[in-house]
Order: C-alpha cells, then structure tokens, then sequence
C-alpha cells in the first residue's frame, strides 16, 4: 500500500491583520508565504484565484521571508509584481496561507479549503 502525506488545511476565523502602513489600501485577498518550500502551493492558491475571480480582482502576494533572487526564479512577472513584503512577526502562522476579511485557510489548497474560501470572496462580492 502506497502512503502518502495527508494535507490538512487549518481554518482560522478572528485573525486582524496588522499592516505597517506602506500599503495604501489592504487587498482583498492575501497569499502568504514564508519559506521557498512553499511557493508550489501559493502557485496553485494563485491559479485558482485567477481562474475563478480574474486578473483584475484585488490580490498579492505576501512575502514574509523567500528571498528576491528565489522569487524571481520561481514565479513569472504576472506573479512577481503583485509581490509584497511584509513582517513575519505579524502574521503567526507556519505555512502558506490564504487570508481574506476574518477568514485564513492555513496550508495548501486543497479541494474543500478552496471551496470554503471561494465561497467566502463569492459572498462578499454579492
């Protein structure tokens, strides 16, 4: 029998992220990263949310400790220039996360944590 990795992805309500004030407005949405490791699946979390919302819906990319030289190897200009930086220290979570208004999915996208998601951005469009 083949065993593989269960991916669980973690449902947080209640987070306040706190912003240094560099930003002019908060997106929408914000896929955060930590570590190189985990650039795979915040690709699959931008995949998604273009497919189903678009280009021109309002999200980025939150760095929080991959360096330039990492992120210009691994992701495509479409993706590089909606790259922010941002305090590790402000977002308590150890993985790629997806965050939105009062709702993180912690982890990779799997298929019922981007159920949840989208339909919480779906919701709030309406």
């Amino acid at each position: 029998m083949l065993w593989r990795k269960g991916y669980v992805t973690e449902r947080v309500t209640g987070f306040c992220a706190k912003w240094d004030g560099s930003l002019q407005t908060i997106p929408e949405v914000v896929i955060g990263f930590y570590h190189a490791d985990q650039l795979t699946n915040v690709e699959l979390w931008c995949r998604l949310l273009r497919a189903d919302f678009g280009d021109d819906s309002d999200w980025r990319l939150l760095n929080l400790g991959v360096s330039s030289e990492e992120l210009e190897s691994a992701f495509p200009p479409s993706l590089s220039k909606r790259v922010i930086q941002g305090n590790p220290e402000d977002w308590p979570f150890d993985r790629e996360f997806a965050w939105r208004a009062d709702l993180v999915m912690v982890g990779p996208p799997t298929e019922d944590a981007w159920e949840e998601f989208s339909d919480c951005l779906f919701s709030l469009e309406n």
